[in-house]
């Protein structure tokens, strides 16, 4: 989440001077569908390195602890990086392209986005890695990243319009940001609640996450779609994308 926040703050600050954001889209995606294919034996080398030599090394306690995180952020920080950049840029070419529907588009779009996250948990988790384990499910997810680059690219080479100039005010966006960062705050003490809780239900299992995430999403979805339906107008949705109307 932390790799993603940062990939949406660079698109808060870059998208509005991209010419082509959703070329810059298409080259995310494709970045992380070859990153995908090549995490497992990064992964490998990485890990056996860590244990043979690294964490031998600083003995006990919090170094450690440093060490792990340290690890995994290296692993997978870009590639969460990228993640956090796609729906920004994406979001950005939506609303250039159709400024007087942008709200709409835009909840659209993330209703769309946030339904294949749902359909992309409970494949992977009951499925996936069952049929064709964690390396398997990771090489299918890149070569369906780099589809989707590939599927963008050929419209996206085209220059996008400018991007739009109004702005709120600061006293307005600074409102919105606290609001956006205790909702977010607010909602993975939901997520940790609901896991420990469905533990009790299903066991220590991972389907416990699984369901959470997936249910998790679906509202999100819902909601997103609900938005698109009823309010078509709320401009405020721009601000995701980086190039915020008025």
């Amino acid at each position: 989440m932390g790799g993603m926040a940062l990939g949406a703050a660079w698109c808060a600050r870059r998208s509005a001077a991209l010419a082509r954001p959703l070329l810059a889209y298409a080259i995310a995606e494709a970045l992380i569908g070859v990153a995908a294919l090549g995490f497992h034996e990064g992964f490998v080398l990485a890990t056996d390195w860590a244990y043979e030599v690294l964490l031998p090394a600083l003995g006990t306690g919090t170094p450690i602890l440093a060490a792990k995180i340290a690890l995994s952020c290296v692993l997978i920080g870009p590639q969460a990086v990228l993640l956090g950049a796609t729906f920004p840029l994406m979001s950005a070419g939506f609303v250039r392209a159709e400024p007087k529907r942008a709200g709409e588009s835009i909840a659209m779009l993330y209703f769309a986005n946030s339904l294949g996250g749902v359909a992309g948990v409970l494949a992977s988790g009951f499925f996936l890695v069952a049929a064709v384990g964690l390396p398997g499910t990771l090489a299918l997810a890149g070569l369906v990243n780099l589809a989707v680059a590939a599927l963008v690219a050929v419209p996206a080479r085209r220059p996008a319009p400018a991007a739009l100039e109004a702005r709120p005010g600061e006293a307005q966006a600074g409102t919105l940001l606290w609001a956006a960062f205790f909702t977010g705050l607010a909602s993975f003490l939901y997520e940790i609640g609901w896991i420990r809780m469905l533990s009790l239900v299903l066991g220590a299992s991972t389907h416990s996450f699984e369901l959470m995430l997936a249910s998790f999403i679906l509202g999100l979805a819902l909601g997103a779609r609900d938005a698109r339906a009823q309010h078509p107008e709320l401009r405020l949705l721009l601000c995701h994308a980086g190039d915020c109307g008025g």
